[in-house]
């Protein structure tokens, strides 16, 4: 009995210390199963921070996101300078990883065939550069149109300049299915807060007063009835946001684009996914807004009808840096700014390609849907 009990105590130490790591996307596994770096596959890593490793004689970077998943693997190429300077964390990960993934080939194809696919282009130079890359390189990164990136490096032997799609498949390494996934669970896991109030840059901004409100103009999302537009009301000599039943408009434009209010609010959350299926989702609102505000997103709001008991509206969730529209339509009862426990009731279109949604995809008719308020 006592043998028995040793064996048992020896296996649960083993697999203790066998813990294998978690992976943001099954692309980052793959390139880990790869590099065969049981230091990668066997550890479990602490939240938010990045370990450096060696593969044939280059140096690689291995970061973990919030939760402690594998978030990133790729050659170690910009130094915390050029991270810091550039402010687009997605598009240097992707270099990173990517530029390994093409000694890696991984799916058997050739560096040329796998760019190809993936319409990646060398404007200048020629690919045996891309071995020369490392952190010390002048280093240069322009985004054309939303579109479009195209990056150069100044290497030893002249120039290297790529150009690649603003493709959030691309650029995070995993196809739409899986991506929709990792949103739905993202989602999920964000932990709900209460904000009652917010830091407002005003700076620079057109800012007009009519009695104790204050509008502060945001920008316009391709017609004038879709913005981001805040609303803010002078109380006692302090400003606060605006949130107030006699001004439901302005005040649910308000909470939907900051996700602030005095206490969480309930959501019925519809995913519609790829294939036509649909995933639900009973979470806050202020999770949809915080998660989607962390993906460094700008948010705006159209308001479709204003009725007697609710407000229906649109959220556009655009993320520039890679390319897409999250489309949030909502439903949001007035009797919550009432006190009222009801809940939000949101369909979501999520990653739709940001050259889908343009001028015409606001027809005339459309374009009255929106009510200016």
């Amino acid at each position: 009995m006592t043998h028995i009990r040793y064996i048992l105590i020896v296996l649960l130490v083993l697999s203790t210390k066998c813990t294998a790591a978690d992976f943001h996307t099954k692309r980052l596994k793959d390139i880990a199963l790869a590099l065969k770096k049981n230091e990668i596959l066997n550890n479990e890593l602490s939240p938010n921070t990045q370990q450096t490793y060696e593969y044939k004689g280059r140096k690689i970077r291995v970061k973990t996101d919030g939760e402690g998943a594998i978030a990133n693997i790729g050659y170690y190429l910009f130094s915390d300078d050029i991270y810091s300077s550039v402010g687009n964390t997605y598009v240097l990960d992707f270099l990173e990883r990517y530029i390994l993934e093409l000694d890696l080939a991984i799916d058997g194809k050739s560096k040329v065939q796998r760019m190809s696919v993936d319409n990646v282009t060398i404007i200048e130079g020629n690919i045996s550069q891309l071995r020369q890359i490392n952190a010390n390189c002048g280093f240069s990164i322009d985004h054309l149109s939303r579109r479009m990136y195209k990056v150069s490096w100044l290497l030893n032997n002249g120039t290297l300049t790529l150009s690649f799609p603003a493709d959030c498949q691309l650029i995070l390494g995993a196809d739409i299915i899986e991506l929709e996934d990792i949103l739905i669970k993202d989602i999920a896991n964000v932990i709900p807060k209460v904000k009652t109030d917010i830091q407002l840059d005003m700076e620079g901004k057109n800012i007009s007063r009519s009695d104790s409100l204050i509008k502060i103009q945001g920008e316009k999302y391709l017609i004038s009835a879709i913005n981001n537009t805040i609303y803010v009301k002078e109380v006692n000599g302090r400003s606060m946001i605006l949130c107030d039943e006699k001004i439901p408009t302005k005040s649910v434009s308000n909470i939907v684009l900051t996700g602030i209010f005095q206490r969480l609010i309930p959501v019925t959350l519809k995913v519609n996914c790829y294939g036509y299926q649909k995933k639900y989702l009973d979470i806050t609102f202020q999770q949809i807004i915080d998660y989607c505000l962390n993906q460094n997103s700008k948010l705006y709001f159209g308001i479709k009808k204003n009725l007697q008991d609710k407000i229906t509206g649109t959220l556009f969730v655009l993320n520039e840096q890679l390319g897409f529209n999250h489309v949030l339509s909502v439903e949001f009862p007035k009797g919550i700014l009432k006190g009222s426990d009801e809940k939000v009731s949101g369909s979501l279109m999520p990653y739709i390609p940001i050259n889908q949604i343009n001028e015409n995809f606001f027809s005339r008719s459309k374009d009255k849907e929106y009510e200016k308020y």
